[in-house]
């Protein structure tokens, strides 16, 4: 789903819950722009929306209640196939961290690289180790995400700068 997409679930569960709320192609664009730069994927901008109007009282909600609220949501066997799509993709990217361990249980070894790799430098091994992640990742996907539904994760939500 794009920004745009998520805006608009978000802000049409809003709107039915709060009578102030008025939605117009400007609030949607709007609320687009502030959700651009986040990891926020539809389902949990939803119940984020739910959420925040389960309160006695609440204000009107705006895009950066949203982001938090989503960003606070642990990783599942509840969340979204969207989620666990982007969070296993993410730490597919990433072949030095911990991140995709610990969202999903499944332990994995990087194995040594070539000689001919090593010999061009780290960036050429941190490549080299990058592809075989996302070929690992691609060839164990079904069992990665059966691991998160199942809760097999030992160690809790990863987190990165800027969630």
């Amino acid at each position: 789903m794009t920004a745009l997409d998520i805006a608009a679930a978000a802000l049409e569960r809003a709107a039915v819950l709060d009578h102030r709320l008025t939605i117009t192609d400007a609030t949607i664009r709007a609320w687009t722009d502030c959700f651009e730069d986040h990891s926020i994927w539809t389902e949990e901008a939803v119940k984020a929306v739910s959420e925040h109007y389960s309160q006695p009282s609440p204000f009107p909600i705006m895009p950066g209640d949203v982001i938090d609220r989503v960003a606070q949501m642990d990783l599942n066997p509840k969340s979204s196939q969207e989620r666990i799509d982007w969070t296993i993709d993410f730490w597919a990217e990433r072949p030095y961290t911990s991140g995709l361990v610990l969202a999903t249980g499944v332990e994995f070894h990087l194995p040594v690289e070539p000689d001919a790799v090593r010999l061009k430098g780290s960036w050429a091994a941190h490549d080299w180790h990058r592809d075989w992640l996302r070929h690992w990742v691609a060839e164990n996907r079904e069992k990665l995400v059966a691991a998160i539904r199942s809760g097999q994760a030992k160690y809790g939500t990863p987190r990165h700068e800027g969630w």
